[in-house]
């Protein structure tokens, strides 16, 4: 069966086009990981006739664990932090797709990111100010983003102006 050939909403025939693409550059990008369990987590909500072919498309195309429809996505997502833990990327990755398949993950979700500025994982400022802005998109209160502020000035107390800028955004 040829792409052409399948009569399904084209959003989802570009964003399989799109994933593919990415795993073709970097098998392992902590963003590919994200994109493709929101991919599979509209499938699965969008469960009409019409997403039939792209389901079967994509489990044929998809590199692996990726390429199976019936795969758990929390799975998944577990599976890929267990590979990939103590990488600061990659967790921002998982705490994302986590609150998407979790929204009651949120704590959690929000512990896992203050953890990844202890000093063991080596995260940079430019990790700090992505991390605020995870915990932003989780919806996070003002109350946890200043804890995690508070715990990144303990690591780079020259950028407390950036840092709170950042928290008045």
């Amino acid at each position: 069966m040829k792409p052409a050939d399948i009569a399904v909403p084209e959003k989802y025939y570009l964003a399989l086009k799109c994933l593919l693409a990415a795993f073709n550059l970097s098998p392992s990008d902590p963003t590919a990981h994200e994109q493709t369990i929101r991919f599979r987590h509209a499938l699965q909500k969008d469960s009409s006739e019409a997403t039939s072919p792209i389901i079967d498309l994509a489990d044929s195309t998809l590199p692996p664990p990726y390429n199976s429809a019936s795969a758990p996505l929390a799975t998944l997502n577990e599976d890929f932090i267990s590979i990939h833990n103590h990488s600061v990327s990659h967790t921002h990755a998982f705490v994302k797709a986590r609150q998407l398949l979790d929204p009651a993950s949120r704590p959690s979700n929000e512990d896992a990111m203050i953890e990844t500025l202890e000093e063991s994982w080596g995260a940079t400022l430019q990790d700090a100010l992505l991390g605020l802005k995870v915990l932003r998109e989780l919806g996070s209160g003002r109350e946890t983003q200043q804890r995690f502020i508070g715990k990144a000035k303990g690591r780079w107390p020259e950028a407390e102006r950036l840092l709170e800028r950042e928290l008045g955004r």
